[in-house]
């Protein structure tokens, strides 16, 4: 009987090691797989604590799990932590959402922000919060020593130069709170780390201003917000990434982590140029004519180049809403000289930003006679300028920018009468005249009018918005002067696109694996999810996810990605090809150590070939293709 119960014993125990070893080896392979993670580049940006999110937030993480993306990212708001005006924190939502990523096996990278549109909510007597400097501080040190050894990575500010600091974008200002947030985060966790809330593209204009400021011992890592395609690709963000990483190194910091917290690109649909793709070459034939009945259609359209462009620079010549011009590089001084009969039109502002010497020789170049060319969201609405430390800065000054031009803009925010959007366009009765083509259902949210103009000014609406049978103001204008001898013509209208679908899934796998060469920490898309239903508004279509959380060629791009280059890939080099447009880039997985060659051309349809350890490399166009190499030879 005793030599039974000891056998049993021994047995019992032998099978409790064996349990053991395999729950040990359990927990060592989740603490490798949890520490890989950690250190995986792939994220993604969203708003998981919104309603449209949250009420999906079980859905949503899976599809983040699902797609190999390791990070989410969210802002953490003093607004919602810190809205009552006694010692009590809000946490409930965010240890929720917590909870939830860590089950999906998904890190959280926090902004730590108190922006004034929100402060003013529930918090007005802290706006801005850099003049409540103790309020700030006792936000960030609540918040970090909740989440003590949950979150170690923290991100400070969104955009700090740009339009989430108010009035304008001030680093000294910035460097203020960011001095706080390090202290308190390292008190309580040295391990913890601190980065410099994302910079608008590669601004390294204002990472100096920051340096100036006192920031260098402040931060661990810089996150930075590089829309579109990379360096490799993008004329104008390869000098931007140049001066930046310049700017880092002149400052001792060249080896300093970054970390893209943003990117990506909006898939919305531009509808004017799909229904009437030479409708802006026959609204210059129309301003042209209103300025002078004997100008025609010009053989060339000039393109103003910043001072602050490096001289040398490749500029894109071409824009798809322009079909058949090429345009002409323009500097200042030449722009100040041209005869206008060479150049009666240039191209002088895309998007929002415009640098101030830029505005003042187009002013000059409109009071002389010229025709200026401004197009997309709110033109001339962001003005960057120097300060006496010889760095730039930018403001948002479409007031003064407006006003000094005689022009004018509402919007929802600006007046209590103007819907946030509208569809309901016409022609103007001059452009109708004229014989432009019709239009139809485009979408308008930024509105045009005449409300500034002077005595002997005439104001000329192209494309006329209305609301309800109301007329709100127009999508595109032309504005002419009494003392002036040119003109304005100006749309708020989208006249370019957004990607396709297919393009956009193309640029993420580019974008990320140009900046993974580039030594880029982690990168993050921006969005998930799409932000509403119209395909017209720019804001709603950078997700991953459609509207209605179906995925979009993007998010199986994704996918693709991380399952062919695992969690935590290493860049090993660039391969040459034989030719500069065709890329070639070789990874390391980290699970098995295979090797992946990644390669594309940067022309469509470009058939390209080379080898490789004996390998036969073959492709065609900007698809990447990903392909397993082995026996290289490295180790």
């Amino acid at each position: 009987m005793s030599v039974s119960n000891n056998n049993y014993h021994r047995a019992f125990l032998a099978i409790g090691l064996c349990l053991l070893l395999v729950v040990t080896a359990h927990s060592q392979q989740r603490r490798q797989s949890a520490t890989a993670d950690l250190f995986s580049p792939w994220g993604v940006s969203a708003h998981p604590l919104a309603d449209r999110e949250w009420n999906k937030i079980d859905f949503a993480l899976t599809k983040v799990r699902e797609a190999g993306i390791r990070w989410l990212r969210e802002d953490f708001r003093f607004s919602r932590i810190c809205r009552d005006a006694v010692d009590t924190y809000y946490f409930e939502d965010y240890d929720k959402l917590l909870e939830k990523a860590e089950k999906n096996g998904i890190h959280v990278l926090p902004i730590l922000q108190a922006y004034d549109n929100e402060l003013a909510q529930h918090r007005p007597d802290l706006v801005p919060i850099y003049e409540h400097p103790e309020e700030w501080r006792r936000f960030v040190r609540a918040t970090v020593a909740r989440y003590r050894g949950k979150l170690r990575h923290w991100e400070i500010w969104n955009e700090p130069d740009g339009g989430f600091w108010k009035p304008a974008p001030d680093a000294s200002q910035y460097v203020r709170l960011l001095k706080i947030a390090y202290e308190e985060i390292k008190k309580i966790d040295t391990a913890n780390r601190v980065i410099i809330g994302g910079l608008i593209s590669w601004n390294a204009e204002y990472m100096q201003s920051l340096y100036n400021a006192g920031a260098k011992g402040y931060f661990d890592a810089v996150a930075v917000h590089p829309y579109h395609l990379g360096p490799d690709a993008n004329p104008q963000v390869a000098w931007e990434y140049t001066d930046f990483r310049k700017v880092l190194a002149t400052n001792g910091q060249q080896d300093i982590e970054i970390w893209i917290t943003e990117s990506g690109g909006t898939s919305f649909k531009g509808q004017l140029i799909s229904q009437n793709p030479r409708f802006m070459l026959d609204a210059i034939g129309f301003a042209l004519n209103k300025l002078d009945s004997q100008r025609a259609e010009p053989a060339s359209i000039g393109l103003v180049v910043s001072p602050r462009i490096p001289k040398g620079s490749v500029l894109t010549r071409k824009r798809p809403w322009l079909p058949g011009v090429t345009l002409k590089p323009l500097t200042l001084v030449e722009l100040a000289d041209i005869p206008l009969a060479e150049c009666p039109v240039v191209l002088g502002a895309e998007g929002l930003n415009i640098d101030e010497p830029v505005l003042q020789a187009l002013t000059a170049y409109v009071k002389r006679g010229g025709l200026l060319l401004a197009v997309n969201k709110v033109p001339l609405h962001t003005v960057h300028f120097q300060i006496s430390d010889g760095t730039w800065q930018r403001a948002d000054r479409y007031k003064q920018t407006y006003a000094a031009l005689r022009m004018g803009l509402d919007a929802f925010w600006t007046a209590p009468h103007v819907p946030p959007y509208t569809s309901d366009v016409t022609l103007g009765p001059d452009a109708l005249a004229a014989g432009l083509p019709s239009v139809e259902n485009l979408y308008v949210d930024r509105f045009l009018h005449g409300r500034n103009m002077q005595e002997g000014d005439t104001y000329f609406p192209i494309v006329k918005a209305f609301h309800e049978g109301n007329y709100i103001g127009d999508g595109m204008a032309l504005y002419t002067y009494g003392d002036w001898k040119g003109g304005i013509l100006i749309s708020t209208l989208a006249v370019e696109t957004g990607y396709s679908e297919r393009e956009q899934a193309n640029l993420l796998q580019r974008m990320y694996l140009t900046y993974l060469a580039e030594g880029i920490q982690k990168i993050f898309w921006y969005d998930l999810h799409n932000d509403g239903a119209n395909e017209a508004e720019r804001e709603h279509n950078f997700g991953l996810l459609q509207w209605d959380w179906t995925e979009k060629e993007a998010y199986r791009a994704y996918r693709e990605m991380t399952e062919q280059l695992g969690a935590n890939p290493k860049f090993l080099q660039s391969v040459p090809t034989g030719n500069e447009a065709v890329r070639a880039l070789l990874f390391q997985r980290g699970e098995d150590d295979a090797m992946v060659l990644t390669s594309w051309a940067n022309e469509d349809n470009l058939p390209y070939q080379f080898e490789l350890g004996g390998y036969r490399i073959e492709g065609k166009g900007n698809e990447v293709r990903f392909q397993v190499i082995s026996n290289l030879g490295f180790d």
